[in-house]
């Protein structure tokens, strides 16, 4: 006797947030100002090989130890596999989604979770559930420790060390050679952060497009995953071809992962 298991759903849930009037798919979180509306978005979808039944989402409205304010989500796209005139099933590789707006007044940082309950059709039931965040209060992304330039021959090697990195998502660099004002970003793509909160790294930036005798100046910016922007005080360097470049790297932290060149 073979004995096989039946193939089963698999409900998946993915929230987002945007604006009142943003459009869904959202972001996993914002920033929001009290008597904001700010709409969460909600796709659920059956990446299982059988059916999905009498779906539901609720959200817990931020508050999962008090269900008195939890909310139910609307779908739209389901389907009505058991024919009984709800459109609240899914077919395996099918999904359906809806919107929720909420209206924001208290100040403050709040994770909503969105839960999915669903069943097989034969009394099993399966749930998944997903969050958003939203802040109105700025985070600080980084903790900086140290930042400084080190004046190699037609080089100068930017170091910088944090201590903690809080929702940080990366760094970029700015470099003048004149005007105060006169900032422009030398980094093609984002630096991305190595580590997460609580942890820190010594990072390593290499600018070879910079010319002997010449003062810089630089200023490291950090963005965190809400997007918003800091930049840190100025350093400065002026490249001399008395230094060399492997005296500079005897210098660095060892902690260092990564050194990024400019070509």
């Amino acid at each position: 006797t073979v004995v096989s298991e039946r193939p089963e759903p698999q409900p998946v849930i993915t929230k987002t947030v945007t604006t009142e009037t943003g459009t869904c798919p959202g972001n996993g979180g914002m920033m929001f100002t009290p008597g904001d509306t700010v709409k969460y978005c909600y796709e659920v979808e059956n990446v299982g090989v059988d059916p999905l039944y009498d779906i539901a989402v609720v959200d817990d409205a931020g508050t999962p130890s008090d269900g008195i304010d939890d909310f139910g989500v609307y779908l739209t796209g389901c389907d009505d596999l058991d024919v009984d005139a709800i459109n609240d099933d899914l077919a395996p590789g099918s999904s359906c989604s809806g919107e929720y707006l909420v209206n924001v007044n208290t100040s403050g940082t709040f994770t909503n979770t969105a839960y999915v309950y669903a069943n097989d059709g034969w009394g099993a039931v399966f749930t998944a559930y997903d969050n958003a965040t939203i802040s109105d209060t700025l985070p600080v992304a980084i903790t900086l420790q140290s930042f400084y330039a080190l004046p190699g021959s037609d080089r100068v090697t930017l170091v910088w060390e944090t201590s903690d990195e809080t929702d940080n998502f990366g760094f970029n660099l700015y470099r003048s050679d004149g005007s105060e004002n006169d900032y422009r970003k030398i980094n093609t793509h984002i630096i991305p952060t190595a580590v997460g909160t609580g942890l820190g790294h010594t990072y390593v930036y290499v600018d070879e497009t910079v010319e002997n005798f010449t003062r810089y100046t630089y200023r490291l910016e950090d963005v965190d995953t809400f997007g918003v922007r800091t930049l840190h005080e100025p350093v400065s360097a002026a490249p001399n071809p008395l230094f060399t470049f492997l005296d500079l790297l005897l210098d660095i932290n060892h902690n260092a992962d990564f050194i990024y060149i400019i070509p």
